[in-house]
């Protein structure tokens, strides 16, 4: 019997921010800026949260190099914001089509920021490979 999977979730995994209680801190996927590989489509993000309750907000920057050279914002839909309480893993699918990749823009940093006593982790990453597409 075959079983719809959807490509998203056989994604290699490309950066994370560990599990951690960031109490109204900021963490970033693993402090530099992860490749975005040619042919990619999507950016397939996991955002787990364990014990405590509070706001978690993810952002995301963009840039021309692995240390961050020339970073923007990069702005994606959905937006992920709000309150969380329970703990539980939330998936968000976007696309990369809002890349400035004419401009050399291939590189994605990722920062979570809470608020509260929430503990966060996030994976992050890109699709789908040439076989998936």
């Amino acid at each position: 019997m075959l079983v719809n999977v959807k490509p998203s979730l056989t994604f290699p995994n490309n950066g994370l921010i560990a599990p951690q209680s960031l109490v109204g801190a900021a963490a970033t996927t693993g402090g530099t800026y992860l490749a975005v590989s040619p042919g990619a489509k999507w950016v397939h993000l996991r955002l787990s949260c364990g014990a405590g309750a509070g706001s978690v907000a993810v952002t995301a920057l963009q840039a021309t190099s692995g240390a961050g050279a020339g970073s923007k914002a990069f702005n994606f839909a959905p937006a992920i914001a709000g309150i969380l309480t329970a703990s539980g893993v939330t998936v968000y699918d976007f696309s990369v089509d809002g890349m400035d990749i004419n401009g050399g823009f291939n590189f994605l940093q990722f920062t979570a920021t809470t608020t509260g006593t929430l503990i966060v982790g996030l994976d992050v990453s890109f699709g789908p490979q040439p076989y998936e597409a």
